[in-house]
């Protein structure tokens, strides 16, 4: 899928601190991280978020270190 996108890097990692709400996907600068990613909800993600500034928010989590805060 080629959108023309520029400055966006793919990185795999590991848990996150957050394995139990995994896939993890994190958009940053916003900070926005979503939880139980299925590869059909990755173009959502896309569209919506990175491309129309709005985040897909049935996806949207909180990361467990900030419910503690």
């Amino acid at each position: 899928m080629k959108r023309g996108l520029n400055n966006v890097l793919l990185s795999v990692t590991g848990c996150l601190g957050a394995c139990e709400l995994g896939p993890i996907v994190v958009v940053y600068p916003d900070g926005v991280w979503y939880g139980n990613v299925k590869p059909e909800d990755v173009e959502e993600i896309i569209e919506k978020h990175i491309i129309g500034g709005t985040p897909v928010e049935r996806l949207r989590i909180t990361h467990p270190i900030e419910q503690m805060v």
